[in-house]
């Protein structure tokens, strides 16, 4: 009996490591063509991608393929361009195609991806920039080696909206880890947009070539509806986009008009008070606010797990870090913050309410 019972205990232990091994794997098995990392970033530290792509001229249209299992941000020359995600994307890779040919210069264009992993060791995620140039010839990259990455620095409010503009100058960018260069067809540039799967169906990733006055031409971009709304390129269109611009450098002719919605902080708060409860120490702001909560650690031992409003955070073991739930702005007024074993009420030094508020702003792109 007792052989017996020993027997089924390591069938069972056995099962269970065969199952931790295919979770893992899932986990890490790769995205496919255009997959770059950050081996820099630890736990889950959101991490910023960014790579700017060298033009003659400006782009008829074009389109970013981005495959990931977490959440992101993304931006094309500064502008906030984060396509609806979908809810229940967590540990399964998704690819969504994002029309930007409303948000392209004449001579540069950068790419820059602020990436919230789900997992410890979610590091990487997948992209394509493809479309058609000026010459009518359709171009096609993957991203590699040629990308730069770095952790986001939690303290300098790096994860808001108004981060990316500070990522051009600040701190240590380093190259991402690329598996390398993808060659299609025999040559580097991609002469064919690549068609991709998402959840089951092919996305209808290939540029569209229309009629116009009996002559064929490539020069109307992919309308893309992503979960009932329409790309925000749908509102470039040949009469409503030109607008008389007024700038500090005069008045711009023709231009291309496109509202961003930007955060920005109005207000940091303390809490009024703090209390021990069964559930861990609550601080009460009183006064309710949307945005987020940032608490500045010292002490914390490295691997030590907290948890701030539902969302756990690995302690990377540094004099003093900081924690945010700023990639997840809401409404806060009572914040519950707990731990494992090591965490101790002494180790929070101070604990911050970030108030934001949403507008609209509007870029102005030669058109």
């Amino acid at each position: 009996m007792a052989k017996t019972a020993i027997q089924e205990m390591i069938m069972v232990l056995m099962g269970l490591l065969v199952i931790g091994m295919t979770t893992a794997s899932a986990q890490t098995a790769s995205l496919g063509p255009g997959e770059i990392s950050c081996t820099t970033a630890d736990s889950l530290s959101d991490i910023w991608f960014r790579h700017t792509y060298i033009t003659q001229r400006r782009p008829i249209s074009a389109t970013l393929s981005v495959t990931a299992r977490g959440r992101y941000r993304l931006y094309v020359n500064e502008s906030n361009v984060t396509p609806p995600l979908p809810t229940d994307n967590c540990h399964h890779p998704v690819t969504i195609d994002i029309d930007v040919s409303g948000y392209l210069r004449s001579d540069s264009n950068t790419v820059a991806i602020l990436y919230h992993p789900v997992d410890p060791h979610d590091h990487q995620i997948a992209v394509c920039y493809y479309g058609v140039g000026r010459d009518g010839r359709p171009f096609g990259h993957n991203a590699d080696g040629g990308w730069l990455c770095r952790p986001v620095d939690e303290g300098s409010g790096d994860g808001i909206d108004r981060g990316y503009t500070q990522t051009v100058s600040t701190a240590c960018w380093t190259p991402v880890s690329a598996p390398g260069r993808l060659e299609i067809e025999g040559t580097k540039a991609a002469s064919e947009p690549r068609r991709l799967e998402m959840e089951g169906t092919k996305a209808a990733s290939e540029l569209r070539r229309v009629e116009i006055e009996g002559r064929t031409a490539a020069s109307e971009p992919r309308r893309l509806e992503i979960d009932g709304t329409k790309a925000a390129s749908e509102l470039r269109t040949a009469d409503s986009a030109l607008r008389r611009v007024s700038t500090e450098m005069g008045m711009w002719p023709l231009a291309t008009l496109l509202p961003v919605q930007v955060n920005r902080v109005t207000r940091v708060t303390a809490p009024r008070y703090s209390e021990r409860t069964p559930e861990g120490i609550a601080y009460e702001f009183v006064t309710g606010f949307y945005g987020f909560v940032r608490l500045t650690l010292r002490g914390a031992k490295k691997g030590e797990t907290i948890t701030i409003g539902g969302r756990k955070y690995t302690c990377n073991g540094e004099t003093d870090e900081q924690i945010t739930t700023a990639f997840e702005p809401t409404y806060h007024r009572r914040v519950i913050v707990s731990g494992d074993s090591a965490f101790d009420a002494s180790q929070v030094q101070r604990v911050d309410g970030v108030s934001l508020m949403t507008t609209t702003s509007y870029n102005a792109y030669p058109y």
